[in-house]
């Protein structure tokens, strides 16, 4: 019976952790955001359009060839933090990921934005298609 127990304690035993590892794919979304947030900070536009996709991208393109708009992100982006609060998967391929940005400029606030992310099917790399406002339930 002793040899029974320790056999299956000895296999359960790896359980608890691979429960609170997070999956590949949230992992990978997650890096995606933040190398996002890294590229609004130092405005680096060409960083931020290869990490767009779809109707996000094209809205985006003409920002983002503004000669302008790299020191503008710099300006309203260099002071901001993003915590990651969420990581879910939506539709196929799709992952939902929530953001708090807090901005430490000359007065503190947050807002909670939504990012969603499309797995590119040659790559497997993920591209933001929608940003905006976190709304909840």
């Amino acid at each position: 019976m002793m040899k029974f127990l320790a056999t299956i304690w000895f296999f359960l035993l790896p359980l608890p952790a691979l429960a609170f590892e997070q999956a590949d794919w949230c992992v990978q979304a997650e890096a995606q955001v933040r190398a996002y947030y890294e590229a609004l900070g130092k405005g680096d536009v060409e960083a931020i359009r290869n990490q767009l996709g779809g109707q996000l991208a094209e809205k985006r393109r003409h920002l983002l060839t503004n000669p302008t708009y790299p020191e503008y992100l710099i300006q309203t982006y260099s002071d901001r933090k993003a915590e990651i609060n969420d990581c879910a998967p939506g539709n196929s391929d799709t992952v939902r990921v929530r953001v708090t940005e807090t901005s430490f400029g000359p007065s503190t606030d947050s807002v909670e934005k939504l990012f969603v992310l499309v797995r590119q099917a040659p790559t497997g790399d993920y591209l933001i298609v929608s940003e905006g406002l976190a709304l909840y339930d």
